[in-house]
This record gives C-alpha cells, structure tokens and sequence, in this order.
C-alpha cells in the first residue's frame, strides 16, 4: 500500500484508538496540522503516552482543539 493509514484528531478519536488498540506494537507519527520546519512532531508508541496525550488534547474545548494528522510510521519508506 502507498499511503499509510491515516487520522484527523481530535474528530477520528475513537477510530484512532480502536486501530491503536488492535495494532499495539505499531508506531504512529505525530503531526500539527498547521505546523512547519518539523515543529511539534513526535512518535506515539505505548499505550501510557497514547493515553496522556490523548486525554489532554480532548479536555480541550472543542472550538481550541488543534488539529493533528496521525499516520502509522513507515520505516524505510520508498522515497518518490
């Protein structure tokens, strides 16, 4: 597949945790989407970091939320 699997949170929250949940050795990269130059980024690999930083971006009012695009970590990807 050429695209990885691919979320918008806070909206695909609960999807996003059913895949976390079903796929637990898996690396997911972590993404502002208005970010640039790399700002914000980082890996979700364990359930405890998952679920910190989870419950603190949907304690947020919904209308302050940022936006992140989470997408599974592709380890060496073919480069286009």
């Amino acid at each position: 597949n050429f695209l990885p699997v691919t979320y918008l949170l806070p909206a695909d929250t609960s999807i996003f945790t059913e895949e976390f949940r079903r796929c637990p050795n898996a690396m997911w990269i972590v993404k502002p989407a208005n970010g640039a130059q790399g700002k914000g980024i980082f890996i979700l690999n364990t359930w405890d970091k998952f679920k910190k930083w989870i419950n603190k971006l949907t304690s947020r009012d919904s209308s302050s939320s940022p936006t992140y695009v989470v997408s599974r970590y592709i380890d060496k990807p073919f480069l286009i």
